[in-house]
């Protein structure tokens, strides 16, 4: 997928045993036009994310993308409009 014609790029994913899904990995890894470009990253989880965060900023940074916030929620507060909040205006501070 090309994103040259794009900004910023926002990456979200479910954590899978501590990590990141590993399908998000290969949709990170098949970006074309994607050096030099804002990125951000969330993921829920249900109980310990693990290595997600270190492993989003390690996939973001190895394509050359500048990283700004790695966020995530735990599915207990996916239905909290206040934490929600917290993850949208995050993603909205990147440009």
């Amino acid at each position: 997928m090309d994103v040259s014609g794009y900004d910023i790029l926002v990456f979200g994913s479910p954590v899978w045993a501590f990590k990141p899904a590993p399908v998000i990995h290969t949709a990170i890894e098949s970006l074309k036009g994607c050096n030099g470009k804002k990125a951000g990253a969330f993921f829920t989880h249900g109980g310990r994310p693990g290595q997600t965060d270190e492993t989003f900023r390690t996939w973001i940074k190895s394509r050359g993308m500048n990283l700004i916030a790695v966020t995530g929620i735990h599915e207990k507060d996916i239905e909290n409009e206040k934490k929600t909040m917290e993850i949208v205006s995050l993603i909205k501070s990147i440009n």
